[in-house]
C-alpha cells in the first residue's frame, strides 16, 4: 500500500505530463482539472494535519510537564503533612497517606 507521500508524488508527476502535453489529448481537461482540485486539497490537508501533529506534540509536552509538577507539589504537601501531623496520624489518610505502624515493643 502507497504512503500518502507516495500517492502526491504520483498525483504531481502525472500532473507535470498532462501539463506538457494537455494541447495533444482532446478532452483531457475536465480530468485534468479534477486531479488539480484534488492534489491541491490533499496538499492543504497534509499540512494541515503536519500542523496539527506538531500542536499534539507540544500539547503533550506540556500536559507532562504540569502534570509533574502537580506530583511535585503532592509529594511536597504530603512530607509537609507527616511533619505537622506526625507520621502515625490516622488523619494522614485523608490526604492520601499510609500512617507509619506503630511498633510493638516486646
Amino acid at each position: 500500500m502507497a504512503t500518502n507521500l507516495e500517492i502526491l508524488q504520483e498525483q504531481e508527476q502525472v500532473l507535470i505530463a498532462v501539463r506538457e502535453t494537455a494541447g495533444e489529448i482532446p478532452g483531457i481537461a475536465r480530468y485534468w482539472q479534477n486531479l488539480e482540485e484534488a492534489y491541491a486539497r490533499a496538499q492543504i490537508s497534509v499540512s494541515r494535519r503536519d500542523e496539527l501533529a506538531a500542536v499534539a506534540q507540544e500539547s503533550t509536552r506540556q500536559m507532562n510537564a504540569d502534570l509533574a509538577a502537580g506530583q511535585d507539589a503532592l509529594r511536597a504537601l504530603r512530607q509537609y503533612l507527616r511533619a505537622e501531623l506526625g507520621v502515625h496520624a490516622p488523619e494522614l489518610l485523608r490526604y492520601g497517606v499510609k500512617p507509619a505502624r506503630q511498633r510493638k515493643r516486646a
